[in-house]
């Protein structure tokens, strides 16, 4: 059976597993905070204005 703390050590198994493959170490991201949160969020948010100002003009529901 095997020891219930050996999920304790999956990233040194991982780790050695990956440099028996060959398997390089992943490069750093180079967008930081800017392009992983801050331009998403105006692109969703420009998409909802444009999408609810079409479906006011469309339905007329502001008269």
């Amino acid at each position: 059976m095997s020891n219930p703390d050996d999920w304790l050590n999956a990233d040194v198994d991982a780790d050695r597993i990956e440099n028996e493959l060959g398997i390089p170490e992943a490069r750093p991201g180079k967008g930081g905070l800017l392009g992983a949160v801050v331009m998403p969020a105006i692109i969703v948010g420009i998409a909802l204005i444009a999408g609810l100002w079409f479906i006011i003009e469309k339905f007329q529901l502001l008269g």
